[in-house]
């Protein structure tokens, strides 16, 4: 395994992340206004995500309304309950930071595998109640830094969310038997 490219993949999906965030921030300085934000994260896979939702926290123009965490069952060295360690470690950065009013909603522990049967976590009853507060002038923010599982359940079961919503998402594909990356792919 080439620790270079690792190190190399990971500082660039940062540096997307950051700029998705510093986007969000720019384009809402100009309204005057909070931006209202959930962060949907897989704290636990790789240390961009601990970057993002530091910065994400101590921003002033973000109204961050809760933390979820998401799976990263694809990797193949990941646990039974990748978003159960995901929402640990959000918590921590939330005691660390003295910003525990937020809340911190575990996430599936495992991806979509069949639309027809899709059972809602307590991320995804999180995003739709959330979403259910916010409209298609002023929607809510939902920045994915993981899979897309959570928000994609929350559309699924509740598709009259979808004009509440805009949705953030920097993604990957991933070779799971392998463990690399295809560094060609748009996101990376």
């Amino acid at each position: 395994f080439n620790y270079r490219l690792k190190w190399n993949i990971s500082f660039g999906k940062m540096i997307h992340k950051f700029k998705l965030l510093f986007f969000l921030i720019l384009s809402f300085r100009i309204c005057a206004q909070k931006i209202p934000i959930i962060i949907d994260a897989d704290t636990a896979n790789e240390v961009d995500d601990l970057f993002a939702l530091s910065g994400a926290i101590s921003e002033p123009n973000f109204d961050i309304i809760g933390i979820t965490s998401s799976q990263f069952n694809t990797s193949p060295l990941a646990t039974s309950n990748t978003a159960l360690e995901s929402k640990k470690i959000s918590d921590e950065i939330l005691e660390l930071a003295k910003m525990t009013s937020i809340p911190s909603i575990l996430g599936s522990s495992k991806p979509i595998d069949n639309v027809t049967k899709v059972k809602n976590s307590q991320a995804s009853k999180f995003i739709i109640q959330s979403a259910k507060l916010y409209s298609k002038e002023n929607p809510l923010h939902i920045v994915i830094l993981g899979s897309c599982t959570n928000n994609a359940t929350a559309i699924i079961n509740a598709p009259e969310i979808i004009n509440n919503i805009m949705v953030f998402y920097l993604g990957f594909l991933q070779d799971k038997e392998t463990n690399t990356y295809y560094k060609y792919e748009y996101n990376c």
